[in-house]
């Protein structure tokens, strides 16, 4: 207790500790009640031993992955969790639930239980998966991770691309042989180009050549390259690119308009202009119609016109 005025003293009437976890309440009063308090501060104290169960504070899991998260049949892929507990409990339950089936981890070898890594080593079939960890303390509270939903990986294929040649071409470009690089290629796999099968010669386990068309290349844009095996498999996806040029613009006609009037068609000229080029005018992109590699036109209305910031 503190009182500002020195010399006027006050007396602490009452202190003590009221249990409510008990049936009846249990009271506890000091012994250093009453007393008067002439300086500026006074004490008092209860010992008091608390009969309830200690608190146990609930366990925490941060971290679930697992590795790799893309592979082929047949790989080992090891799911691994950190599991926290303040109170030093192991835990009496540490499942990774893959694909809604439960597998017990093991503590990885030199961490603390209480304290550590656990973890699950397994193969898995051809597929999308997903998992979650589900562990507790054997007192009454747990933990997962993440705290809701699932982790969707990992993915297993039955063969795997690692890479292309070429991986870009140029919008408007020739035809060309794509070289597939991967892994258990069988003689019946195809290339889809665009989700669109390409003819394939199977080379090896390890490669395959597709013929891709200059129509292909008609468009810039990023395709997905995928492989599908005899059995109907699919392989992981690589992107491939269609680059288109650089434009270049060097004139406008007409080069004015008296704002409020009717519409008119903007014709543009310049170079390296694609098929799907589109004129943007004040930001707003405009329905544009490709002429050739060096003109596009693109129709402007009144309400274009009446725009003051052009």
């Amino acid at each position: 207790m503190y009182k500002r005025q020195l010399s006027d003293p006050v007396t602490l009437s009452a202190f003590k500790i009221v249990d409510l976890t008990t049936d009846p309440d249990t009271e506890v009063v000091s012994a250093m009640v009453p007393q008067t308090i002439d300086s500026q501060q006074g004490y008092a104290y209860v010992d008091y031993a608390y009969p309830g169960p200690a608190y146990n504070d609930p366990p925490q899991l941060s971290s679930a992955q697992v590795s790799p998260m893309t592979g082929r049949a047949g790989d080992t892929y090891t799911f691994n969790v950190r599991y926290v507990d303040a109170d030093g409990d192991a835990p009496a339950v540490k499942n990774v639930v893959i694909d809604d089936v439960a597998h017990e981890m093991s503590l990885l070898s030199g961490q603390p239980p209480a304290n550590g890594w656990y973890t699950h080593t397994t193969m898995l079939p051809i597929g999308e998966h997903d998992f979650y960890c589900q562990f507790a303390d054997g007192g009454g509270e747990s933990a997962r991770a993440p705290l809701a939903g699932k982790i969707d990986h990992p993915t297993v294929y039955g063969h795997i691309m690692t890479s292309l040649s070429p991986a870009s071409a140029a919008t408007g470009g020739a035809g060309f042989t794509l070289t597939v690089y991967g892994s258990l290629f069988d003689p019946g796999s195809v290339v889809t180009w665009d989700g669109t099968d390409r003819p394939t010669a199977y080379l090896s386990e390890a490669r395959l050549e597709a013929e891709i068309d200059g129509a292909d290349l008609a468009l810039g844009k990023t395709v997905p390259v995928v492989v599908r095996d005899s059995l109907g498999q699919l392989s992981n996806v690589l992107e491939f690119s269609v680059e288109n040029p650089q434009p270049s613009l060097t004139s406008v006609s007409p080069t004015g308009a008296t704002g409020g009037g009717s519409g008119l068609t903007l014709t543009l000229t310049g170079s390296n202009f694609v098929s799907n080029t589109f004129v943007r005018w004040n930001g707003i992109d405009l329905a544009t119609t490709s002429i050739s590699s060096t003109e596009v036109q693109a129709p402007l209305s009144a309400q274009n016109l009446s725009l003051i910031h052009i």
